[in-house]
């Protein structure tokens, strides 16, 4: 009997040891007692199918621990250096790299992060006094009187190399998403932010090109001119950035309708001839604008029709400042929006009508509860890749637009089955199957096309002509905007509603909005970029021994785990939200162990009998829809590569033991 166990046959705790152990060994160049074991860890906890993942998780392993970070280093073979011992001269620099980090990501107060450093000050005596100084707070802002509000400006070119220094460009030409919104920062007043936004087509940062404060919105000359001509710039001459050049673009401009009309000086969506894609005229039925008709045959809009002033024309207000942008078309880079478009618009439309529309269509108390009920359920098994739960759909007027795209996608057909009357979830689930179509499936656009009409068509019928507001005609524009753009995804407003929540939250008080922004903005500025990086591969706090197991890796030396991140998605064995997956063969699985031997990651998986949930008017597999059933009891394996897709594990509401399951987008942050 040796003296030292192997591996394989100690605790979890005792194999976390011995991993330190070794490490530390190793890090002082001690010959090491048990090199064969320490060879099959380095050899089995990461493969080399990800040279560029990383093993530890930060919450659980100190990554400022040098032992740690080298055996992370060099068993994981990872491309980030090994974290050395750090001396102490650099002990502060460090932790005002940190407390900075802090305060900016909790929003802390400068009088109390004031307070915090004079704390520190006699232990560490390089840390400054005054949180200020600590942030890099700017002593001057450049707040300038625009009309009846103020505006400051950050400049495109600052803004630019924010966006480079958080994502930096692979082309030297950048495709750039425009934003431009209005937000309301407080409650108890009427004043309004005017944001310009802009992003890197693709890519999840936002910055600041300017922001407006005022009680009513900006002339909008005053307003973009300025955003127009450092863009023509920067277009023309480039943005140097790390020694190469780039020429920035405008991809699209993302606006809600009021926002739209507002930038291109048009008549807003109540308007009779409102929609900015087509010459179609509105009709004022019941005291509301309606546009009757589910195929397009108002004659296009060109692009000339924005750039020359037309008295006679109905549509036109002014000249957009927006005409003085180069290599700009109005009508390709003005997208429909489908987040206010269709998920604040026509699905919270829909959902109100069932509430307090007509008596045909509308849900009683019992029929709500009903579905509420499922939702909650449905919640158990929500993934951690959705920002929101399902909730009660009696509380539908305080959803977020993510809470409206995942009921439209993935939850509301499992819940309105055989509730709610035939003819009204056959038009719910024909607008389901257009959205995914036009978020996934380039080779589906047509067929995506003509679900958008037999929902406009049918909506007419069931809810009345008098509903087919701006966003139903809308709807029919879309098939024009994917073509161009890509996935719906590609082109929507969510990670910029994202950054005006985070814009409203870093203001401490109502006094001086403009100034509070700027300060903050420049702080982040001078702090090193914040970016989340995705550990891939097994977690090692969720070592286990107890899992099942194929009958023919009983008998071979493995580690295994109960939780993993595998291609950026969360995977956890014990929780029924993170475990159905599909595989390259077209299976969709059941993980229930993560396995790592010797070079190779592996997990163990039972498969599931599935179907489609329809056939008509196209099989539901086209979307990634599928019926789950008779889980099988045998035990399989494969590895991490064969991992394709995540699922959205929906339990049936009247059949035990039998489950909907929605495909994930891999590119989707929900």
């Amino acid at each position: 009997m040796p003296k030292r166990k192997y591996f394989s046959d100690l605790s979890k705790r005792q194999k976390i040891r011995r991993v330190i152990e070794q490490s530390l060994t190793q890090e002082h160049d001690n010959p090491i007692s048990t090199g064969a074991e320490l060879s099959f860890l380095e050899n089995t906890i990461i493969g080399n199918d990800q040279p560029q993942s990383s093993f530890c998780e930060n919450d659980t392993i100190d990554n400022d621990q040098p032992h740690l970070s080298h055996f992370e280093s060099e068993s994981c073979e990872v491309q980030t250096q090994a974290i050395p011992m750090e001396p102490e001269t650099h002990v502060e620099s460090s932790l005002k790299n940190k407390l900075k980090s802090w305060a900016q990501e909790c929003h802390i107060p400068l009088i109390h992060l004031s307070k915090l450093l004079n704390i520190l000050k006699p232990y560490h005596n390089d840390l400054p006094r005054d949180a200020r100084t600590l942030l890099h707070t700017p002593r001057s802002t450049n707040v300038e009187e625009m009309g009846s509000g103020q505006y400051v400006h950050f400049g495109m070119k600052e803004a630019l190399i924010k966006l480079f220094t958080s994502n930096m460009p692979m082309q030297e030409y950048v495709g750039l998403s425009v934003n431009i919104d209005g937000l309301p920062p407080f409650k108890s007043s009427n004043k309004a932010l005017w944001p310009i936004l802009i992003s890197v087509s693709g890519c999840p940062t936002v910055s600041i090109v300017g922001v407006y404060y005022g009680s009513v919105k900006p002339d909008v000359n005053l307003f973009l001119t300025r955003f127009v001509e450092e863009f023509n710039v920067t277009h023309n001459t480039g943005v140097e950035f790390k020694n190469r050049m780039f020429f920035p673009y405008i991809k699209h401009i993302i606006c809600d309708a009021p926002a739209k009309s507002y930038v291109l000086c048009v008549k807003g969506h109540t308007g009779y001839y409102s929609c900015t894609k087509c010459h179609i005229e509105g009709e004022s039925r019941q005291g509301t604008m309606c546009f009757p008709g589910f195929q397009l045959r108002a004659p296009r809009r060109s692009d000339n029709e924005y750039r020359f002033v037309n008295l006679e024309n109905d549509f036109q207000n002014a000249l957009s400042p927006l005409r003085n942008l180069d290599d700009f078309n109005f009508i390709k880079h003005v997208p429909h929006d489908y987040m206010h478009l269709i998920c604040l618009g026509l699905v919270k439309k829909i959902i109100s009508l069932w509430f307090r529309g007509n008596l045909k269509y509308r849900i009683n108390t019992a029929k709500a509860t009903e579905i509420s009920s499922q939702l909650e359920l449905i919640a158990k098994y929500t993934p951690s890749e959705f920002a929101r739960k399902p909730r009660s759909i009696a509380s539908y007027k305080f959803w977020k637009a993510t809470e409206f795209r995942q009921f439209l996608l993935f939850t509301g057909y499992a819940v309105l089955q055989n509730v709610i009357d035939p003819s009204v979830f056959e038009n719910f689930k024909s607008l389901m199957i257009c959205i995914k179509l036009f978020c996934n499936h380039e080779e589906c656009y047509e067929d995506a096309n003509e679900m958008a009409k037999y929902f406009v068509k049918t909506f007419s019928v069931i809810y009345g002509v008098h509903k087919m507001s701006h966003n139903v005609h809308g709807l029919l524009h879309l098939k024009d905007d994917v073509v161009e753009h890509g996935s719906l995804d590609n082109f929507s407003a969510f990670k910029f509603e994202n950054f005006l929540y985070s814009l409203k939250s870093i203001l401490r008080k109502s006094n001086q909005p403009l100034e509070q922004i700027y300060n903050r903005e420049w702080e982040a500025r001078e702090s090193p970029p914040r970016t989340a990086i995705i550990e891939e591969g097994p977690k090692p706090n969720s070592l286990h021994t107890s899992g099942l197991l194929a009958p023919s890796t009983e008998q071979r030396e493995i580690i295994q785990f109960s939780r993993a991140i595998i291609k950026g998605l969360k995977v956890n064995t014990k929780s029924p939200r993170e475990r159905t997956f599909s595989l390259r063969n077209g299976d969709i699985v059941k993980i229930v162990n993560i396995i790592v031997e010797k070079n190779k990651r592996k997990v163990a998986y039972q498969k599931y009998c599935r179907s489609n949930v329809f056939e008509s008017p196209c099989p539901s597999s086209a979307i990634g829809f599928f019926s789950l059933s008779n889980l099988k009891e045998d035990i399989f394996e494969c590895e991490f590569h064969d991992i394709e897709f995540k699922y959205y594990l929906m339990p049936h509401k009247s059949i035990q033991d039998k489950f909907f399951a929605m495909r994930m987008s891999v590119q989707s942050n929900y």
